[in-house]
C-alpha cells in the first residue's frame, strides 16, 4: 500500500479509474508516465511538492469523456476534487489543494509558467507524455527549464 502522508495513493487511483470514462489514451498508463516523468522533473526542480506531483499524475485526466478533444475535462478534474477534498484528500493543506486544484484546471491550456514550480512541473509531466500519441514534445512548450531539458534531451 503505497501512501503519502495520510494519503493512500491506491485509494486515488482507485477513485480516477472509476470515474473514468475517457478511453485508452489517456488512461492507467498515461497517468503512471505522468508520475514517472513528474519525479524525474522534481528531482531536476527546487521547491516542489512531490505529493502534489503525484497526485496530478493519476486525477488530472480523470473526468475525461473521450481520447478526442475535450477541452473541459481539466476544469471537470478540478472541480471533482472538492468532492473528494475532505476524504481521499484530507491529509492536504490548503496550499497543496490549490496547487493540484489549479494544476488540474490549466494543464492543457497553460502557455507561459505560473510561477509555481509545482504547478509548472505537474503540467510538464504530462506534456513529455505526448509521444504516446505521435506527438514529439516541444521544449518550447515546456514551462520549466527542466522540462525543456527532457524534451530536448529525449525526443
Amino acid at each position: 500500500m503505497e501512501e503519502l502522508g495520510n494519503i493512500n495513493l491506491n485509494d486515488v487511483i482507485h477513485y480516477a479509474i472509476s470515474e473514468f470514462s475517457g478511453g485508452v489514451i489517456h488512461g492507467l498508463s498515461h497517468w503512471e508516465n505522468v508520475e514517472r516523468n513528474g519525479l524525474k522533473l522534481a528531482e531536476m526542480t527546487e521547491g516542489v511538492n512531490e505529493r502534489v506531483i503525484r497526485l496530478f499524475a493519476y486525477l488530472h485526466d480523470h473526468k475525461r469523456t473521450s481520447d478526442g478533444v475535450d477541452n473541459e475535462h481539466g476544469p471537470d478534474a478540478a472541480e471533482a476534487l472538492i468532492d473528494i477534498s475532505s476524504t481521499l484528500l484530507a491529509d492536504l493543506s490548503e496550499d497543496e489543494f490549490e496547487m493540484l486544484y489549479k494544476a488540474c484546471k490549466i494543464h492543457t491550456s497553460a502557455k507561459e509558467p505560473t510561477g509555481n514550480p509545482t504547478i509548472d512541473v505537474c503540467i510538464d509531466s504530462d506534456r513529455l507524455d505526448l509521444p504516446r500519441v505521435g506527438i514529439t514534445p516541444d521544449p518550447e512548450r515546456m514551462l520549466t527549464e527542466a522540462g525543456k531539458i527532457l524534451a530536448e534531451e529525449e525526443w
